[in-house]
């Protein structure tokens, strides 16, 4: 198992997501199969993977209860634990200072534990920004404080945020330590998750990676991309590749995979063994020649050059990202912090922004298509 350091403990790369354990039935939010899961995260633990992720709102509230159940016989220092503060799911009446304490309590309660080893604010993104930056339930700043009790060892949040409120975030408090976010090689360009990256590096915060196999998307590609895959590598998984993309950056602490058999385990603990993870030229393959096969893009670099002609100031590179991200999965996380203003129905086709992009973008056009594509969504 390959190890590295993270705020002054080993951990291992490969950590445990405890967000799709095994279930009863095949529907989604069907009762999680607790024997099943038990067994899965305890093989992971006895292989050397030491970090395990839950939340309070994973397995209809029941992961942090098997989490804590499973890992019980084991010494506890010999693992960690994160888990997170659900405020994009607020309780009737809203979050109040008292609700939030009872919630952070019961948490400890379904786990077992008497500490957190790595808390994290869930999820931030332009839909629920409002509730967890209200100055009148000052979250982050009680959470900060409960370090002093040892109740919590580490404090960070995760994002599903784009680049411009990451950087906010980051700015609004000075204590978050660490910051989880989406990385995989197909988001690496296609949702901003470089640009995230390179902002989390140069602001000191450390990375942990969720959806490094995209919901499994990645771990099962066409026809075409499989081939090219095995062609260079007859040993490795599809999902091995995903995972060891993100596990090769230098300042991606922990990669999570959300294992819900013991055949993804397995082909996870051989991806995690000691050695090499990716090569530069693996990774050009993958970034290269999978990645435009797998999505019909657009080739936007995010110049900007044409937000500076907009008449209606709509931020352009954000919504062809969006256009992309659509063509390859139509509903996102991204969609939902859209304002009315921001909406790609607010172009009037003046043109003005084709004229000064580099790449000879049709951006009227592609604006219209993403307004369809929204609308039908919607529907």
């Amino acid at each position: 198992m390959i190890y590295k350091e993270f705020l002054g403990h080993k951990v291992s790369q490969l950590g445990f997501g405890a967000m799709r354990l095994p279930q009863i039935g095949t529907e989604w939010g069907s009762p999680l199969n607790k024997e099943e899961a038990i067994a899965l995260i305890r093989k992971a633990y006895e292989s050397g993977v030491n970090y395990f992720d839950t939340a309070y709102v994973y397995g209809g509230g029941q992961s942090e209860v098997i989490l804590g159940e499973a890992l019980s016989i084991y010494p506890r220092d010999s693992y960690y634990v994160a888990t997170k503060f659900p405020g994009l799911h607020p309780p009737q009446g809203g979050w109040t200072m008292e609700k939030v304490k009872e919630t952070f309590e019961e948490q400890l309660r379904k786990l077992n534990m008497e500490y957190v080893d790595f808390y994290l604010l869930h999820g931030i993104m332009e839909m629920d920004w409002h509730l967890y930056s209200d100055p009148n339930v000052p979250l982050a700043d009680y959470f900060h404080e409960l370090k002093k009790t040892g109740k919590i060892r580490h404090f960070g949040f995760s994002s599903h945020s784009k680049p411009d409120l990451l950087e906010k975030i980051i700015e609004w408090k000075d204590y978050f330590e660490f910051c989880q976010i989406q990385l995989n090689y197909l988001d690496w360009t296609m949702q901003d998750a470089k640009q995230q990256y390179e902002i989390l590096e140069k602001a000191g915060l450390p990375v942990i990676v969720m959806e490094p196999v995209r919901g499994g998307r990645l771990a099962n590609p066409d026809e075409k991309c499989t081939e090219i895959l095995k062609n260079a590598h007859p040993d490795w998984s599809p999902a091995s590749w995903a995972l060891r993309f993100a596990g090769a950056l230098d300042n991606v602490k922990v990669v999570l995979s959300g294992m819900s058999n013991m055949e993804q385990l397995d082909d996870n603990l051989g991806t995690f063994a000691e050695g090499e993870l990716l090569s530069e030229s693996d990774r050009e393959l993958l970034l290269n020649q999978i990645v435009p096969l797998m999505a019909d893009m657009v080739p936007c670099t995010g110049c900007r050059y044409c937000m500076a002609e907009c008449p209606m100031n709509l931020k352009i590179p954000n919504l062809i990202s969006l256009y992309n991200e659509m063509n390859f999965s139509p509903r996102t996380f991204y969609l939902n912090g859209l304002k009315e203003e921001d909406m790609p129905s607010n172009c009037i086709a003046c043109g003005a922004c084709t004229t000064v992009c580099p790449q000879s973008i049709d951006i009227p056009d592609v604006l219209q298509k993403l307004d369809v594509k929204i609308k039908e969504v919607k529907k």
